[in-house]
């Protein structure tokens, strides 16, 4: 369709087809078998194809497909909405490839770390951080939705990038919103700890995540 609604150009099953690679077109028609014996009234699935511009390169598609009715409940057609994913995909996968890369010292470096996704949302932290906060459940711990400002103690500011570096003294005794030392710090007492914070971007300056580097700097009190 055009942009004004308007029927921009027909394809015939075989013109359709060749859009796709021979895998996914099959998950296209599985799809819509599905709907049209009634299985399902919707369908999602994930394609790809070449990019047009750039043959080296693959774009991807994320395709919703759903029945819509006649006014008494007869099934007329089939609607298919297709929106392109592919720079979201590849900073997920750059993401993905950058933790992996990290996750090769998460567990052999002497400080802590903790890994934000580009939401601010806590995806991992290695052990030397949970030795050091007494976190005893790091599955839990990892399936809640903890974020940046539970563990820095203050609010965040989505538009500053800047890396930040601090030493600060927490008492873990004092009363606090935060539910990741409500619900999962389990020293108690004072910490004065020194931390890394910075946040990595993709070559088009789009956040991938932020990384929190620390030490326990109590033993120098």
């Amino acid at each position: 369709y055009s942009a004004e609604g308007d029927i921009d150009k027909e394809l015939s099953q075989d013109e359709f087809a060749a859009l796709f690679k021979v895998d996914d077109f099959e998950k296209i028609s599985h799809a819509i078998d599905k709907i049209k014996n009634g299985i399902s009234e919707t369908e999602n699935l994930i394609v790809k194809r070449e990019n047009p511009k750039a043959k080296e390169s693959i774009n991807y598609f994320n395709i919703d497909i759903s029945v819509l009715h006649s006014n008494n409940g007869i099934p007329t057609i089939l609607l298919a909405t297709i929106i392109n994913i592919t720079e979201e995909r590849n900073a997920i996968m750059k993401a993905n490839d950058m933790l992996k890369r990290y996750q090769s010292i998460f567990n052999t470096t002497m400080a802590d770390m903790f890994y934000f996704d580009c939401n601010g949302r806590l995806t991992e932290i290695n052990d030397k951080a949970c030795d050091t906060l007494g976190i005893k459940n790091k599955e839990e711990l990892l399936k809640d939705d903890i974020r940046l400002e539970d563990i820095i103690l203050q609010p965040v500011d989505n538009e500053d990038n800047s890396t930040h570096w601090g030493t600060n003294l927490y008492d873990l005794d004092c009363p606090t919103e935060s539910k990741f030392i409500k619900k999962y710090v389990t020293r108690r007492g004072y910490i004065f700890y020194k931390s890394r914070l910075a946040h990595l971007h993709d070559d088009n300056g789009n956040k991938i995540c932020t990384l929190i580097t620390g030490n326990d700097m109590s033993d120098t009190m």
